[in-house]
Parts: structure tokens; sequence; C-alpha cells
């Protein structure tokens, strides 16, 4: 008895280091997701993309309603048909990708329910995503809601909200990227963070990026891909 008595701590102690080491590889993977651009010829098989999915509907919704519904796009002459349409250059370059649509009745508008429950289960698809070991680029910038709709036959009581880029990567994404700013700027108690306000944009300069995004949304692809070239974006 007194043998097992003074080894009772030391089998705590591994248990807790353990326990440890298990919670920092499961965070690993939401340190280490980054975004990704660049993919080879190479498809993802539809039973991964499968696999993805069931993790990604794993997410809390708005009621429980789990009003998401999956689109697996993986036609190479759809993809083009929706960069021509106005969606980002970054959607052909992967062979395939994940369109998610979500019930557009929310149960409280003003908060847009519909898009928060959509958004938690995309990002469940995006570690989902980084688990596996492939890669995948959030695109939200895509024709109309109405050219969506008729492109991949969605129905009008269901809006498109985002298209997952899945892919296997072409390079290795760089890892551990710091964030813009102190987690200090970010967070108050009780009221806004005026801290890390900055500077208070102006409506008109917001107004005007808008409408710019929204010709070079019109554009042609192959001027798109031009202009794409001379601007260097932000890595999420």
């Amino acid at each position: 008895m007194g043998s097992n008595t003074n080894h009772f701590p030391l089998r705590i102690l591994e248990c807790t280091m353990d326990k440890i080491t298990d919670l920092s590889q499961q965070l690993a993977i939401l340190r280490e997701r980054r975004s990704v651009e660049s993919f080879t010829s190479q498809s993802v098989p539809r039973a991964i993309l499968l696999e993805l999915i069931e993790y990604a509907r794993l997410a809390p919704s708005a009621g429980n309603r789990q009003g998401w519904r999956f689109i697996i796009v993986n036609d190479s002459s759809l993809i083009k048909k929706i960069v021509d349409a106005g969606g980002s250059s970054t959607i052909s370059k992967s062979p395939c990708g994940i369109l998610v649509s979500y019930e557009n009745n929310p149960l409280t508008p003003d908060y847009h329910d519909d898009f928060q429950s959509a958004a938690a289960c995309i990002q469940n698809l995006l570690l989902a995503v980084q688990a596996y070991g492939l890669g995948a680029c959030w695109v939200s910038t895509l024709p109309s809601h109405g050219t969506m709709r008729r492109l991949l036959k969605i129905p009008w009581y269901y809006s498109p909200i985002a298209y997952i880029v899945v892919g296997y990567p072409e390079d290795t994404p760089v890892r551990n990227v710091p964030r813009n700013t102190s987690i200090e700027n970010i967070v108050s108690e009780n009221t806004f963070p005026i801290k890390g306000l900055g500077q208070k944009p102006s409506r008109v300069r917001t107004q005007l990026k808008s409408s710019l995004v929204w010709i070079y949304r019109k554009l042609p692809s192959t001027m798109k891909s031009k202009l794409s070239n001379r601007i260097t974006y932000g890595k999420l």
C-alpha cells in the first residue's frame, strides 16, 4: 500500500502533462491555420470533402436550425463561369471548392443569425481542412446572389454565403503569422474598446472603396488577373 501511495502524485502529474500536451496539439490547429491561395492540380477526393463537411456541420447554429447547405464545385467550366461573373480569381486556383449556403429566414434579422451560423460552420470547415493537412481559402468575393443562384441552381430561400477553395497546397504555408495589433488594443470591459480604435474612417472613402470593389468584380477575368498581379494582399 505504501508503495502505491508514494507513486500516486506521480501518476497525477503524468496524466496532467498528457492533457497539457493534447491541449497544446489541439490549439496548434488554431495557431497554424492560414489561408492558402496556391494549390496543385490534384483534386481532393469526394470522400474527404464529405468528411470535412461532416465536421463543418457540427458547428453551433441559431436555434439549432442547422440551415446550411453545401455544394461541392468540381466542374472546371462552372468554376470559370463563377470567376468570369465577378468571383475572385482565387477560386480558379484549385480544381474544387465548397459553396456554403444558408436558409435566409433569420430568427433575429438585426443580428443576421443566419450569417453567424454559416460563419461558425465555415470556421469548423477551415479547421478540419487544417487538421487533414490540406489548404483552404475563405472567399467572399462572389458574383451577385442572383447570379450565384442561377449558376448553381440555388433556390430563392437560401443565400450563398461564401466559397471555400479547398486543395493540396503548392507550397508550405507560413505558420504563426503575427496579428495586426496586440490583444490589449481589441479587448475592453463593459464598453467598446476605444484604445485600439485608431483613426475614424472617412465615410466618403469607405463608399468610394465599395464602389471600386463593385467595379472590379464586374471586370473580365483576364483584366482582374492583371490587376491582381499588381496588388499585394495580406494573408488572413
